[in-house]
C-alpha cells in the first residue's frame, strides 16, 4: 500500500536521508521531450537542470524536500524537492521509481521564489491514527 507524505502534515526524519537514494539524471520521456522540443519551457534548460542535479547528487546544493511517496515503511518511491534556479525562481524536481523499477527524474517545473503554495490540500496526505 502506498502512502503520500507532506512535510507540513506528517513526516519521518528518515525521509530526509532515504529520499537521496532516488537522485539521478535519467529523464523521463515526458521531461526529456519537454526540454528538447517544447516551445513552452518557461526558461528551464537541460544544461541548468543537469548542473542542479549533479550538485544535489554531490551534496553541494541546499534544497527543501517536501513530499515523498512510500511503498513500504522505509521504501520511498517518489520524492519532490525545491531548490534555487536563478535569482527570481526556484525549481521543483520529482525523482521517482518508474514502472520498470528504474530511478528517473519524472518532471520538473519553475516557480517564483515568493510562491509558497498556501493552498495545500492536507487530506491528500497520510496522517497516522491517534489512539486515546
Amino acid at each position: 500500500m502506498s502512502r503520500l507524505y507532506h512535510k507540513k502534515v506528517f513526516w519521518h526524519k528518515s525521509f530526509d536521508t532515504l529520499a537521496k537514494e532516488l537522485f539521478n539524471k535519467n529523464y523521463s520521456l515526458h521531461l526529456f521531450e519537454h526540454l528538447l522540443y517544447s516551445t513552452d519551457k518557461h526558461g528551464m534548460t537541460m544544461r541548468e537542470l543537469d548542473r542542479i542535479i549533479d550538485e544535489l547528487i554531490d551534496n553541494k546544493r541546499c534544497y527543501f524536500l517536501y513530499e515523498v511517496e512510500t511503498r513500504a515503511k522505509d521504501e520511498i518511491t517518489k520524492c519532490v524537492l525545491r531548490t534555487g534556479y536563478d535569482l527570481d525562481r526556484d525549481i521543483s524536481i520529482v525523482f521517482a521509481i518508474s514502472k520498470d523499477n528504474k530511478n528517473i527524474v519524472k518532471t520538473a517545473w519553475l516557480n517564483r521564489k515568493d510562491d509558497r503554495h498556501n493552498t495545500l490540500d492536507k487530506s491528500k496526505y497520510y496522517t497516522p491514527q491517534r489512539r486515546f
